[in-house]
């Protein structure tokens, strides 16, 4: 039992220093936020965002469109998941910290990948600048600066390079549970998400309309 124990607590020290291996975090001020991170990852407030997506649960695979617009009347924003000859196959409506399923086609009308899709978007998407507590500090490497924050019983860390460049994001819910989203700017922007328990999705930018 003794032994288990040592196992554990060394366990649970790697994991802690592996998610902040540069040292403390600071609290963050409004200032420092804004120099820092952009108010989303993804925004689209000037104009839709097209993406090509290709998701892949077990050995199920989809593949499709995903459409991201801002309503002008509301300012809720609209996740649309298409096929890639157009026909709606979910309607996901974002709005004050909550999400609504406006329509969807029944093979996906399942909790689990409703719910992650949600989660997911609302990652890309969240307001940073609506925070009212998180902490940022320097990360191993030039001009790289770490943001972590709490929301609705989530822990997120952004990592940032210079120019409010959002290169990682981590979330997390207790210690196993960890979603990986990996930003590639290389070429067209590149999102790849990684779920645990084999749970992948990738977003490929194809274009802004005005």
């Amino acid at each position: 039992m003794k032994a288990l124990r040592t196992a554990f607590l060394l366990l649970l020290t790697s994991l802690t220093c592996s998610c902040n291996p540069a040292g403390r975090l600071s609290t963050c001020t409004p200032d420092q936020l804004q120099e820092a991170a952009p108010c989303q990852v993804l925004n689209p407030e000037q104009g839709s965002l097209l993406f090509k997506s290709s998701i892949s649960i077990g050995k199920r695979h989809f593949s499709g469109l995903f459409l991201i617009k801002q309503q002008e009347a509301d300012s809720s924003i609209r996740v649309l998941f298409l096929s890639e000859v157009g026909l709606n196959l979910l309607d996901l409506e974002f709005r004050g910290g909550k999400c609504r399923v406006v329509s969807v086609k029944d093979f996906l009308n399942k909790t689990s990948i409703i719910r992650t899709l949600e989660r997911d978007f609302q990652t890309l998407l969240l307001d940073l600048s609506t925070i009212q507590s998180c902490r940022i500090g320097p990360d191993q490497g030039e001009g790289i600066q770490v943001l972590k924050l709490r929301y609705q019983k989530q822990g997120y860390r952004y990592t940032f390079r210079s120019e409010q460049v959002c290169c990682h994001i981590l979330r997390k819910k207790g210690l196993l549970r960890r979603v990986h989203y990996e930003l590639d700017y290389s070429g067209p922007l590149k999102i790849g998400i990684r779920h645990p328990l084999g749970l992948e999705m990738t977003l490929i930018k194809l274009k802004r309309e005005k």
